[in-house]
């Protein structure tokens, strides 16, 4: 979980410039409200018969008055940023999810400046037996191949550990992988040969449809 949030705090600050930091002082940061967020999904498990343990995908932060003002320009990157670092933890634990992964940040004018709260509620998909993202479904197509975007997370790559495995010399084992939160997100790992759009290495860009883009010498189609 360590690396996880410093992965985090290098987002955002990359996303912001160091605005947000700016804007918290030493008051609240955004990766104790993060912690928080998992350390809430962790505490109020349900376990089924089979031994299954559903999470919260629902989150509420309240934030002092003083707090929420001075954040109030930087909300929608930091909902958007919380529900996917949730969705990435609530994926490495094998947490299953009723319905994608949500936040909602308010003010609460009876806290005090620094303090804030993280409360969960259970959100069912339109359909309890459809996992992540199936009232909406996105898949990928690899060589005439089409794979549904089903997971949380969806890694790419020559290993058989991968997801989607895909033999190329041109990919790297674990060459990328596709994120599916309040925004779904293309990631490369760090990969030999790069992964490109419109003829440009990206290490992250946002998914939409249609597009296409290259792992390594491979064009992948999203829609």
């Amino acid at each position: 979980m360590v690396g996880i949030l410093e992965q985090f705090e290098q987002r955002l600050d990359q996303l912001l410039s160091g605005a947000l930091t700016a804007a918290f002082d030493e008051e609240v940061q955004p990766v104790e409200i993060i912690a928080a967020i998992t350390r809430e999904m962790d505490e109020h498990l349900q376990e089924l018969a089979n031994g299954r343990l559903i999470a919260a995908n629902h989150f509420i932060v309240d934030l002092a008055e003083h707090d929420y003002l001075r954040m109030q320009d930087y909300l929608k990157t930091l909902k958007t940023e919380f529900a996917d670092v949730a969705t990435v933890h609530a994926n490495s634990q094998r947490y299953t999810l009723t319905g994608p992964i949500s936040i909602n940040i308010m003010q609460d004018k009876e806290l005090d400046a620094g303090v804030f709260r993280v409360s969960y509620e259970q959100i069912a998909a339109v359909s309890n037996s459809a996992p992540i993202g199936a009232a909406n479904t996105h898949s990928i197509t690899i060589r005439g191949i089409t794979h549904q975007l089903t997971r949380p997370i969806t890694r790419i790559g020559r290993s058989p550990d991968a997801d989607i495995v895909i033999s190329d010399p041109t990919l790297s084992r674990i060459h990328a992988e596709v994120t599916i939160g309040s925004q779904i997100i293309l990631r490369d790992l760090g990969s030999t040969n790069g992964t490109w759009y419109n003829s440009e290495r990206v290490n992250e860009m946002s998914l939409t449809e249609p597009i296409k883009f290259n792992l390594g010498n491979i064009e992948v189609s999203f829609q």
